[in-house]
């Protein structure tokens, strides 16, 4: 499942979802099974992104 995981342009931006119905039925599924998020990003995770992307930015804005 986690191979089919793609970057899919949405309306406002975009996203990361599976690419087929099947895998993304699976993924509800075992969420419901298990009773909490699996896919979902961590606090952890989502700080990462943020000072990654900071950190890009930063480079970008200082022209380097």
């Amino acid at each position: 499942m986690q191979g089919d995981l793609k970057v899919i342009g949405l309306p406002d931006g975009y996203g990361i979802g599976y690419s087929n119905d099947h895998n993304y039925d699976k993924s509800q599924w075992l969420e419901q099974t298990y009773k909490k998020d699996i896919w979902s990003l961590t606090a952890q995770e989502e700080k990462r992104i943020e000072d990654v992307a900071d950190a890009y930015t930063d480079k970008i804005m200082e022209g380097a």
